[in-house]
C-alpha cells in the first residue's frame, strides 16, 4: 500500500475485497455479475419495516414490564442466509417463486391486529406491490393469514448463489473481536466497531452510488441490496409471528429488528419445548436474539 494512503482508508476492514476476492460466490468456477443492468422493479420494491405496538385494548401492557430484543449481526446473518441472483435478472412474467428476484403481487389487507403486518406499516400506494423473493416466500407461507401470493410479473435470474464464504470469514473476525471487547482488552471494542463498519458498508455498497449509477464502484447489485433488505425483515418477523402464535408475542415492533415483549413472556417462552427462537445473550450467534444494548447501537447493520 502505498504512502499516500490515508490513514483510515489504512484501517478500514475491506469486507467488500473479501466478497469481490478470496470469498465470491463462485457458479460453475465464474464471479457473480457484479455490474449488471437493474430493472426499474427494483427501484419500486416494498422492503418491510414497521413502527408499531399492539392496541391497548386489545392487550394492556405496561412499558416498565417489558425488555427489548434485537438480533444479533442482523445484516450478516441476512447475508448468510438469503439466495442472491448470481447473474443479471431477466423479465419472466407471471412466474413461481423458485428463483431470486422481484415478484410483483397482490398487496392484501393485514386482518391480525395483534402482530404487525409482514409487510410493514408504511402505507400501501396500490393494490399490488413489488417484493423480493424472501417476502413473496414469506407471505405464501402463511396461507392462514395470507390469501395467497399470486405473480402477476417477475423480474428474476435462474441462477443463484449464497455468500456463506464470505460471511464466514467475516464472523471469523467478527466473534474474536467481541470476545475482547466483552473481557475488556484495551482497543478491542475499536477493533469490532471497524468489522462492524466494514461488513454494513459493504451492504450499504452493494446499493451502488445513489447519485451517480455510473460511478466506477467494483460492485453494483441494488438487487442484493434489496435481498438482504428483505432477508433481515423476514427473518425478523417470522420470530415475532411464531412467538405470537404460542401467545407471546411481541408488544411492540421497531426499527426492522427491534421486538419489545413483556418480561413475563419472555421467560414462558424459554420455558417452551421448542421456543419460537433462539436467545443468544452473548450477541455471537447469527440471526438470534439478544437483549439490545443501547450502547452498541444494534447492528442496523451488524
Amino acid at each position: 500500500m502505498s504512502d499516500t494512503t490515508t490513514a483510515p482508508e489504512r484501517d478500514w476492514y475491506r469486507a467488500l475485497d473479501m466478497l469481490t476476492g478470496p470469498c465470491a460466490p463462485k457458479v460453475k468456477g465464474r464471479v457473480p455479475f457484479w455490474r449488471p443492468v437493474t430493472p426499474k422493479a427494483i427501484a419500486e420494491v416494498r422492503l418491510p419495516q414497521w413502527s408499531w405496538e399492539v392496541p391497548q385494548t386489545l392487550r394492556p401492557w405496561d412499558p416498565a414490564d417489558t425488555i427489548t430484543l434485537d438480533v444479533n449481526a442482523a445484516y450478516l446473518a441476512a447475508c448468510s442466509s438469503a439466495v442472491f441472483a448470481h447473474g443479471q435478472l431477466v423479465h419472466d412474467g407471471p412466474a413461481d417463486l423458485s428463483a431470486p428476484g422481484a415478484y410483483l403481487i397482490d398487496a392484501h389487507h393485514w386482518n391480525e391486529p395483534g402482530i404487525v403486518s409482514p409487510l410493514g406499516t408504511r402505507p400501501l400506494r396500490s393494490d399490488r406491490v413489488w417484493v423480493m423473493q424472501p417476502t413473496a416466500k414469506l407471505l405464501a407461507g402463511i396461507p392462514d393469514y395470507w390469501p395467497g401470493v399470486t405473480v402477476y410479473d417477475a423480474w428474476t435470474c435462474p441462477v443463484s448463489c449464497r455468500l456463506r464464504k464470505w460471511t464466514e470469514a467475516v464472523q471469523a473476525d467478527r466473534i474474536p473481536a467481541r470476545r475482547a471487547t466483552v473481557a475488556g482488552v484495551p482497543g478491542a471494542a475499536a477493533e469490532y466497531k471497524r468489522i462492524k463498519d466494514g461488513y454494513s458498508a459493504a451492504v450499504e455498497m452493494m446499493a451502488g452510488p445513489a447519485a451517480d449509477a455510473k460511478a466506477k464502484a467494483e460492485i453494483r447489485r441494488p438487487d442484493w441490496y434489496a435481498t438482504v433488505h428483505a432477508q433481515h425483515a423476514a427473518s425478523t418477523w417470522r420470530k415475532a409471528f411464531t412467538a405470537w402464535l404460542t401467545g407471546h408475542g411481541p408488544v411492540r415492533m421497531g426499527a426492522v429488528d427491534e421486538l419489545e415483549f413483556l418480561t413475563s413472556d419472555i421467560e414462558a417462552i424459554m420455558q417452551l419445548p421448542r421456543p419460537p427462537f433462539r436467545f443468544d445473550p452473548t450477541g455471537e450467534s447469527l440471526g438470534a436474539l439478544g437483549v439490545k444494548d443501547d450502547q452498541d447501537d444494534q447492528e442496523q447493520g451488524e
